[in-house]
């Protein structure tokens, strides 16, 4: 969970771009740190480089790119790609630190990173702010847009859906709305930012977690530890269906988003908007209390603490 801080953070990148001829070996020690006009903004400090990817980057380059050459083999060998950006991602995080001196240890860092085909690794380091109002605001919104469409290619988080997703954020996400969710067809899809998850009553009282089939959707680190833990499958079925939008008021009984910056997020209320129209469609209120959505929420915590890896000493 982001922590606020009220001291203005000054925003650091890091950057190394490997050789053709790289050998699969630790990063040297020529990385370019910058901690002087590094946007804030990492969706701007994203377009302003090389078209390419982050995050799951091994797997996306390789869907983006076929490796042909030694360095595309190295970038889509997770191993090698995950020492090499362990290395840049240190040298970012140290000097963040170094320049911020005065960040408390509970204030969380959002760390932005981004791997090319041409063998750049770069990481942006910022504060983490989490999208949407407070946590205890108790004010979470999700918009869901219809006939906005999907992500073009959804097996890779290309940074081109950066810009590709900016008319949507401009027009819908505002200080008290977590999340657009993109809508085709009645059905739901993902969020501009988030997987999407859905609680739904089925015929006899049956509870299932419904979320779009993983090859519709860039299936998020949290989303995948959300549907592989065996404790979410014993609090309810999970089935990879697209949540229906005409559902929203008679079956669904909650929803949340899930991302790295949220983890599972509970939505409280629902608002269906036409993208033609730009009107509210509906507005149904759902239970962010949810046995099942807390059940979820504590299990994805339990695995984040499981899995964190120490990255400076």
């Amino acid at each position: 969970m982001a922590v606020s801080t009220s001291t203005p953070v000054i925003p650091v990148a890091a950057r190394w771009t490997a050789a053709p001829t790289a050998f699969a070996a630790p990063v040297p020690a020529e990385i370019t740190v910058e901690t002087a006009n590094v946007s804030g903004d990492s969706n701007l400090w994203l377009l302003a480089l090389p078209r390419g990817h982050i995050q799951r980057t091994a797997t996306s380059l390789a869907k983006m790119h076929s490796p042909a050459t030694p360095l595309e083999r190295h970038l889509t060998d997770p191993p090698t790609l995950a020492a090499w950006l362990r290395s840049v991602a240190r040298a970012a995080l140290s000097a963040y630190y170094t320049t911020n001196p005065s960040l408390a240890s509970s204030a969380e860092t959002k760390v932005t990173w981004l791997v090319s085909a041409d063998g750049t690794l770069a990481v942006h380091c910022t504060h983490l702010k989490a999208p949407g109002p407070p946590a205890l605001s108790g004010q979470t919104k999700a918009i869901l847009v219809l006939g906005a469409g999907h992500r073009g290619n959804a097996a890779a988080k290309d940074s081109a859906w950066v810009a590709g997703r900016q008319a949507l954020i401009d027009a819908y996400l505002k200080p008290d709305v977590n999340e657009v969710v993109l809508v085709d067809g009645g059905d739901v899809y993902e969020g501009l930012s988030s997987n999407f998850i859905a609680v739904v009553e089925k015929d006899g009282g049956e509870v299932a977690l419904q979320t779009a089939p993983l090859d519709a959707v860039l299936t998020g680190t949290i989303l995948r530890a959300v549907i592989e833990d065996e404790k979410t499958k014993s609090a309810a079925k999970v089935e990879f269906a697209f949540p229906q939008v005409d559902e929203v008021e008679t079956r669904w009984r909650a929803a949340a988003v899930t991302s790295t910056s949220r983890l599972v997020t509970p939505i409280r209320t629902v608002e269906v908007v036409d993208v033609q129209t730009g009107k509210v469609v509906e507005t149904v209120e759902l239970d962010a209390e949810h046995p099942v959505l807390k059940k979820v929420m504590q299990n994805v915590q339990e695995q984040v603490v499981a899995r964190a890896e120490k990255v400076l000493d």
